[in-house]
């Protein structure tokens, strides 16, 4: 008992996670080696709830391992205990944590009224719906109208606007997708509206009866 006392109180003040060394997708866990004579290996521990841990890494004596494969968006906690040449394995070191950037865009698409990069109308208003999906979630659907006119979508993965004012000519209206971390994708449909012709044609003239 009192070696493993000894273990956990060499790896408490000295675990870290290495800034300069964390990618996005993994995390590099460090820590300070064990002077024990027969120290056998270090284990690693993470999970994504605090203090509640997968199958442990065995690292041999390595002072730090970097752990791949991790979700983004997600926080991860980790620990480090040692375990001697007898199998005894001291008690979890101090636990650290790593949120993983979430770098993946995310996706936008529209659908109706149709799915093509253009679309022609003889509407004065146009109602947009489509869908967008992320990898961790999507938190806004919002719009813009290259002649004047900005909004947010009711939804998110199935998203819809309605009355989008056009003017005559060509409309750029362009649908963003953000998700938590503040990636964001677009995607652009041209709206070409024309008018009805309401004008009534001019009366005939030089109308004769014989």
């Amino acid at each position: 008992m009192k070696k493993a006392r000894f273990l956990v109180l060499t790896l408490l003040t000295l675990l870290c996670v290495t800034p300069s060394l964390v990618l996005a997708g993994s995390a590099t866990i460090s820590w300070q080696a064990n002077t024990e004579p027969d120290l056998k290996e270090y284990r690693v521990y993470y999970g994504t709830v605090s203090r509640h841990y997968g199958s442990p890494i065995p690292v041999g004596k390595l002072t730090s391992y970097t752990v791949g494969n991790l979700s983004d968006g997600v926080t991860y906690y980790f620990a480090v205990t040692a375990v001697d040449t007898a199998d005894n394995e001291s008690g979890y070191s101090q636990e650290v944590t790593k949120t993983i950037a979430d770098s993946q865009l995310p996706t936008v698409a529209v659908t109706s009224p149709t799915s093509q990069p253009t679309y022609d109308t003889s509407q004065a208003t146009l109602n947009l719906g489509g869908t967008a999906a992320d990898n961790v979630g999507v938190t806004s659907v919002t719009w813009s109208n290259s002649r004047g006119g900005t909004g947010t979508a009711s939804g998110t993965t199935s998203w819809s606007v309605s009355g989008i004012p056009l003017s005559s000519g060509a409309n750029v209206i362009v649908v963003t997708a953000r998700d938590q971390a503040g990636n964001q994708k677009s995607v652009g449909l041209t709206v070409t509206y024309t008018p009805p012709d309401t004008t009534a044609p001019a009366s005939p003239v030089g109308v004769t009866v014989q």
